[in-house]
């Protein structure tokens, strides 16, 4: 059966509990309307509540479960690759004989690069490539640090798509960040070619203090 426009629905779906908000519902935790609202601005809400790992109430339901497993798996590969990506990090800190220790925090390591641009040959692309892995590193820290829900968006007769939702787990005033499945696969690309062209990069010898005149 169709539904009605007035009874389409956008699904936010945890891991065990689904729910369908009203548009009263406007919290800033991980339901928010606001958090959400933008991103499905097609959707109207219906005040329904679904459980279970399948939703019944359409032609085409989705395997909650297998979108679960399909999302870890994704931000398992991105994890993977932003390791890849900090290490190369670390070589070139090392590389610069910086006194940042291996625990410090990647955006201090960052940072350390950032100074010592001037010792590699390109500043320009050195700063623009820095940029990106920092933009990476806020993606990861708020994909990391979070439960991953699985939301999944219904036009009334079937699924339209499925993508992720991460609520930091410790600051439920940050919005809410919705990941899509290519956007788990580009920054995992991402990630490796930044890690892939930071380390051909060759920091020259730093500057020889200059000597005081007699």
């Amino acid at each position: 059966m169709d539904f009605p426009p007035e009874m389409r629905m956008t699904v936010v779906l945890s891991t065990h509990i689904g729910r369908v908000l009203t548009g009263g519902h406007m919290g800033g935790g991980s339901w928010g309307v606001k958090a959400i609202k933008g991103n499905f601005s097609d959707a109207s809400y219906s005040s329904q509540m679904v459980c279970g790992n399948r939703i019944e109430h359409v032609i085409e339901p989705i395997d909650l479960i297998a979108a679960r497993e399909h999302g870890h798996v994704l931000r398992g590969a991105y994890l993977d690759a932003f390791a890849r990506l900090e290490n190369a990090v670390m070589d070139q800190i090392v590389e610069l004989e910086s006194d940042v220790t291996p625990s410090a925090p990647l955006s201090g390591k960052l940072k350390k690069l950032a100074e010592s641009k001037g010792r590699f040959n390109d500043g320009k692309m050195f700063n623009v490539k820095l940029e990106a892995i920092c933009r990476l590193n806020e993606a990861r820290a708020d994909i990391v640090h979070a439960v991953l829900t699985v939301m999944v968006r219904y036009d009334g007769k079937k699924s339209m798509d499925y993508r992720f939702g991460f609520q930091n787990a410790c600051d439920s005033s940050k919005p809410l960040k919705i990941v899509t499945i290519n956007d788990f696969k580009e920054m995992a690309q991402e990630a490796m070619q930044l890690a892939g062209w930071l380390k051909k990069q060759k920091a020259t010898a730093p500057a020889a203090p200059a000597s005081a005149s007699a």
